[in-house]
């Protein structure tokens, strides 16, 4: 069989309809390829602005560095600069110390690290300054023990020569005093026999007033005693044994208990006269309206030995007296007899041994003196 005739118009029309899908498949192609140039032409963009941005952030970076670098470098220079400034000012401080310039300080001008370092080194420098006074001081007051102490000697020196200077006068004029006593007739005149015993009076308090100058003068070559272990029992007896005589004309009554301690290393001729000092004014200075009692004690203290002497006498204003009570020649009671070196002998015994004396008392009901020793005079 044939193939089917086609007619002209027919293929007219598959030609149409041919050339309409070429130049729809052209069109196509054409928007596609617009398609992927406008796509290629914005991705160059963003890879273009991409490139752009990371070289410019790049930039950025290596600026910051820099910058970073410069502030640390200055920085840097300028912490170097304040140490080496501060280690220079304490160096100036130190070496200044180091040459016994105690007065110099460190500036103080912020409150950082290194002005608390210089607060340290005034607050040393101060306290090297205050040293160097404290030991000027006691250099000073050692110079001037030292001339007190020889102007002491040289005064006691002279107090014991004029005494025994004055001794052989004195007990002349004793012995012509008794010679003309014998001698006299009992009808001589009363006003002779009144100027001689006024002159034995005189005599008296004279050779009293020579012996305890000379006790005196004697204190200080006494100080160097041999210490020897002094039962106290036996000093307060020894001088009961010597004041007996005014013991019973004042019916004194004399108690003492040393069952606490006993005896203790001292000079026994300085324990003595102190002893006797104090007992003795005990009696002496007496109330006028009852017998005289004494109480003698000794105590072992914290850190130091109490011997306690309390009467019941006339007492003393310590108001009016107690700057002068351990003064020579000082005297309270004008009616009783005395010289007024007494108290100071025993204040210097004691003071000398390194101990202290204390007082308390009242008019009129009694005195009591408290004598206080290193523990070291406790005889072992």
């Amino acid at each position: 069989m044939g193939e089917p005739s086609v007619s002209n118009e027919q293929k007219i029309e598959n030609l149409k309809a041919v050339k309409g899908l070429e130049e729809t498949e052209e069109g196509f192609l054409i928007a596609i390829n617009s398609l992927l140039k406008r796509s290629y032409d914005h991705n160059k963009k963003d890879l273009l602005d991409s490139h752009k941005i990371a070289g410019q952030s790049k930039t950025q970076f290596i600026v910051l560095m820099l910058l970073t670098a410069l502030i640390a470098a200055f920085l840097g220079s300028f912490i170097a600069r304040k140490i080496d400034l501060a280690l220079n000012k304490l160096k100036i401080v130190a070496e200044s110390l180091g040459n016994g310039q105690y007065d110099t300080r460190f500036k103080i001008t912020t409150n950082d690290e290194f002005d608390e370092l210089g607060k340290v080194f005034n607050q040393m420098a101060e306290n090297l300054e205050h040293a160097k006074i404290i030991k000027q001081q006691n250099k000073d007051l050692e110079r001037l023990n030292k001339e007190l102490k020889v102007k002491n000697d040289a005064l006691d020196s002279f107090v014991y020569r004029v005494s025994h200077d004055l001794k052989a006068p004195v007990i002349n004029i004793e012995g012509l005093l008794q010679l003309m006593q014998s001698n006299m007739h009992k009808e001589s005149s009363p006003i002779v026999h009144q100027a001689i015993t006024f002159i034995n009076e005189s005599l008296v308090k004279l050779k009293q007033t020579i012996f305890d100058l000379l006790e005196v003068s004697r204190i200080e070559q006494r100080l160097q005693d041999e210490v020897e272990k002094v039962e106290l029992t036996q000093i307060t007896e020894e001088v009961m044994g010597e004041i007996q005589t005014q013991i019973q004309a004042t019916n004194a009554q004399i108690n003492y208990d040393f069952s606490e301690i006993s005896a203790i290393d001292f000079s026994r001729i300085n324990l003595k006269s102190l002893f006797a000092n104090l007992m003795t004014n005990a009696i002496k200075y007496r109330s006028l309206e009852k017998a005289p009692i004494l109480h003698i004690s000794a105590t072992r203290q914290k850190n130091h030995l109490s011997i306690s002497f309390q009467d019941n006498g006339l007492g003393i204003d310590l108001k009016r007296h107690r700057e002068k009570m351990f003064q020579m020649f000082s005297r309270f009671h004008s009616h009783v007899e005395g010289s007024g070196v007494g108290l100071y002998i025993v204040n210097k015994l004691v003071t000398t041994a390194k101990g202290s004396i204390e007082i308390e008392s009242e008019v009129g009901n009694g005195t009591c003196f408290t004598v206080k020793l290193p523990l070291s005079v406790i005889a072992s």
